[in-house]
């Protein structure tokens, strides 16, 4: 993290944070998603991406489930990213995902 406390940071969230993390080779979302250190709230286009920014509080969690459900949420569906995440993640860890919230709107659409 930041260590001077007025550093702004981002980190990527949803599906970008997904793709990052298992390195996806997909052709990139046209949102991002990103949250900030502040209570601020932003959007922008960004090399014909549009890109809001969350505050903090929107963080979703650590989690591969976390990530998904929050891109369900914010960043839309994209069946490529959805196709190819599959392939890769962690099966155990999403059905505990899945198990820990199973009348979620969002982790019955991820279940689905």
């Amino acid at each position: 993290m930041a260590t001077n406390p007025k550093e702004t940071v981002y980190r990527s969230a949803g599906y970008q944070a997904l793709i990052e993390r298992y390195r996806l080779d997909v052709i990139p979302h046209w949102h991002q998603s990103r949250i900030i250190n502040s209570n601020t709230s932003k959007t922008y286009q960004e090399q014909g991406v549009i890109v809001d920014v969350y505050p903090e509080r929107y963080w979703p969690g650590d989690s591969v489930g976390d990530h998904l459900e929050f891109a369900l949420k914010y960043d839309g569906v994209n069946l490529a990213i959805l196709a190819r995440l599959f392939e890769v993640i962690d099966t155990q860890a999403l059905l505990a995902y899945i198990q820990s919230k199973p009348t979620g709107k969002y982790t019955r659409k991820i279940w689905y």
